[in-house]
């Protein structure tokens, strides 16, 4: 309210929450002034080493053939793992009951139960992910990207995978007062 105040803000503080939780926040996020975007962090859905799915549409087959087989690693409404999965299962017309989503507090612990195994599926941030992937401890099957990642050459991004539709980002920008 002093007019100089600004937010350095990210997809969980501010979109994430808007969109899970209306009416529930402190302020109303559409009365500020839209500064400046710092980062886009591309999401790559993952899963586990050994898995035998190579695509997203291998995936939708094995849940649709296996209701409740298939577990999936996610955080609470804001992390960037919950939208993105949703939005992958409704796009392939997946209910939630279908699959066993395992709730986590942080992405770090979702990747760390898809390395060892004790999850299947995730979406995370490539910058969280990279490390388990350069290190062979997670496949990942596709990147929310137009044109495929340098570091990832063989991933398909989503629109060639069949998934156009797919476009979670996690994000981090500067707002200010209306």
């Amino acid at each position: 309210p002093d007019g100089y105040t600004m937010l350095l803000e990210g997809h969980a503080t501010s979109s994430m929450l808007a969109a899970f939780q209306p009416g529930k926040l402190p302020f109303d996020w559409r009365k500020r002034t839209w500064c400046g975007l710092i980062d886009k962090d591309v999401v790559v859905y993952e899963v586990r080493i050994d898995a035998p799915w190579r695509t997203l549409k291998e995936v939708a087959e094995f849940i649709k053939k296996n209701p409740k087989k298939l577990r999936w690693g996610s955080t609470g409404v804001t992390g960037i793992g919950s939208p993105a999965g949703i939005q992958f299962f409704r796009t392939e017309n997946i209910s939630l009951d279908m699959v066993n989503r395992v709730m986590f507090t942080g992405e770090s612990q979702v990747l760390a139960a898809l390395a060892g195994g004790h999850i299947d599926f995730g979406g995370q941030q490539f910058g969280s992910s990279w490390g388990l992937i350069e290190g062979k401890k997670i496949r990942p099957i596709a990147v929310v990207t137009e044109k495929r990642l340098p570091l990832l050459p063989d991933v398909q991004t989503v629109a060639e995978s069949g998934y156009p539709m797919l476009d979670v980002h996690a994000w981090y920008g500067i707002s200010g007062p209306p």
